[in-house]
């Protein structure tokens, strides 16, 4: 069993006297200039103290409309005051496009060490979506339709770097996207030369050229001569299991 709590938001929480003082210094419309917002060191305060007890994972939900700060900014923000407890995103497909949700996801999974999720629900406030979307509220016979669509995209972004999707709703082709960031149990290349993932790129001159040295070394890699990049690629591994991406002038 695993256990989780709301991030303390203005609309997710119970009335509680620092969060209401804390709302009531923002809706005067004074400075925060050289003052902290109260609703951030609330949310701060709480979530920091859930990663100490032990709980696995917090939920920060995202509401446009009112003072709530932006799930996004917040959850980068409370990966620097934590150490392990996952940071759930809620995210409502037709607010964002998935692309930039992957990119935002890919980034925020990098920077709290591999403790990004996602929480994708497709709402319920038509203001909030006729206001925020530029109007593009759709009905619920549209809505579940364009939200697996939604999420196709952004595993597809995640799962393989030359990713290609031509959907009702969404597309992607044409395109090399380094958002991937894998969690991995197992020994890097204890069975075959991974691509997708962190890596280093370097360029080199020849692609046949270096592929002849690679061989003569008896080093194992992985050639692609066409692909989606405007340069043919080699992808090999460090001594160290790291992934080296090679990136050729020209092919000859």
């Amino acid at each position: 069993m695993k256990f989780g709590i709301w991030t303390p938001l203005p609309h997710t929480i119970r009335p509680e006297p620092g969060m209401d003082r804390a709302i009531a210094a923002i809706k005067t419309g004074a400075s925060l200039a050289g003052r902290a917002d109260g609703t951030f060191e609330f949310a701060c305060d709480v979530v920091r103290r859930a990663d100490e007890l032990g709980f696995d994972t917090t939920l920060i939900a995202e509401r446009f409309l009112g003072p709530d700060l932006s799930a996004w900014v917040l959850a980068s923000a409370l990966a620097m005051v934590t150490k392990r407890i996952e940071l759930m995103v809620a995210v409502h497909p037709g607010m964002v496009t998935p692309h930039v949700i992957a990119k935002m996801a890919s980034s925020l999974d990098r920077i709290s060490q591999g403790r990004c999720a996602l929480n994708i629900v497709n709402g319920w406030w038509m203001e909030e979506f006729d206001l925020f979307s530029n109007g593009t509220w759709i009905g619920d016979a549209e809505r579940y339709p364009r939200m697996g669509e939604y999420i196709q995209v952004i595993k597809g972004l995640w799962t393989d770097p030359d990713f290609d999707f031509d959907g009702v709703w969404f597309r992607v082709s044409d395109q090399q996207i380094h958002l991937i960031v894998q969690r991995r149990t197992e020994m890097p290349w204890e069975d075959s030369i991974r691509t997708r993932g962190d890596h280093i790129a370097l360029r080199v001159r020849s692609y046949h050229s270096t592929l002849e040295h690679l061989r003569s070394l008896g080093v194992p890699f992985e050639g692609r001569p066409h692909n989606k990049t405007p340069w043919p690629q080699i992808y090999l591994a460090d001594p160290d299991g790291h992934t080296i991406e090679l990136n050729a002038e020209r092919l000859d």
